[in-house]
């Protein structure tokens, strides 16, 4: 690709039309025995005037790369299974989100749940029974006639300071919540509840606990910088705090003995800018 581009602008300028010959991979995740790398491939689709994106894999060991997926459709956030025999990603293959699986050596894609949400931090358990993500359901889900769901609302009613973002539209009523899912049977469990968003859910090595972030502040909307850390069962129960200094986390992970949680961010909840990012460390106890 970079050749193709390269060659053309020896003889022309670039232009528009050559932004459709761009191949961007998105979403990367390499496999448990670091052989394999599974990543998202986008493009433009002149005739359709969208984005789509496949799924593919590449051989670290024969370098070779192989296309996963097919069609016009927004494959997402693939991640390896523990034992790597599996791949989970997100499609809207359906015109709805999906959560599949598909095995690592290729093969048929398999649908485990159709949403209409959005879902972020998608992850396995490490027995490899449960996928792991944050999600937030679109108020579509909400609407049981179907033929209403196509319609624009008539009127809405705006409760919050960030309520429309570019890229995204309108946000929904509905807050990012944790949850399971069951790979085999396709059943949801929600896992964290409140009227906050919880995001960037990680899941210990030891499977027993869930990590979050949440900002509890008055108003996240305007003090937005200030958010907590959470520790909750992953079979579900009471959330707990981990102390940490004020300021705004962003991304969470264990540390392989499960006992301390590594997050970015920094100590200043009311800088907007110009206070530098680090890497935190802080035991489940605090």
């Amino acid at each position: 690709m970079r050749k193709a581009i390269r060659k053309a602008s020896k003889g022309r300028s670039i232009t528009a039309q050559d932004l459709f010959k761009l191949r961007i991979p998105t979403s990367i995740a390499l496999s448990p025995d670091e052989k394999g790398i599974a990543f998202t491939l986008e493009r433009m689709d002149k005739k359709e005037n969208k984005y789509y994106a496949n799924l593919y894999v590449y051989d670290t060991v024969s370098r070779h790369q192989q296309q996963f997926t097919h069609g016009p459709c927004q494959d997402s956030q693939p991640v390896w299974s523990p034992d790597g025999k599996q791949l989970a990603f997100l499609s809207t293959r359906d015109k709805k989100l999906g959560v599949y699986v598909i095995p690592s050596s290729g093969g048929a894609e398999k649908r485990v749940i159709e949403l209409e949400a959005a879902v972020q931090n998608l992850q396995w358990t490490p027995d490899g029974k449960h996928l792991v993500f944050c999600l937030r359901y679109s108020d579509s889900h909400y609407i049981k006639d179907e033929k209403k769901k196509k319609k624009p609302p008539v009127y809405r009613h705006i409760t919050r300071l960030w309520y429309r973002l570019d890229g995204e539209g309108y946000l929904p009523k509905d807050r990012f919540q944790v949850y399971g899912l069951d790979v085999q049977s396709g059943d949801l469990r929600q896992i964290t509840k409140g009227k906050r968003d919880n995001l960037f859910a990680s899941v210990s090595p030891n499977g027993q606990w869930i990590t979050y972030v949440s900002n509890r502040s008055k108003d996240p909307d305007l003090d937005y910088l200030r958010d907590d850390l959470f520790l909750i069962p992953f079979k579900g129960g009471k959330e707990k705090r981990v102390p940490t200094p004020p300021g705004p986390i962003f991304g969470t992970a264990f540390s392989p003995d499960s006992r301390a949680v590594a997050y970015v961010g920094h100590d200043k909840p009311d800088d907007w800018g110009a206070t530098n990012w680090h890497i935190w460390k802080v035991g489940v106890t605090g």
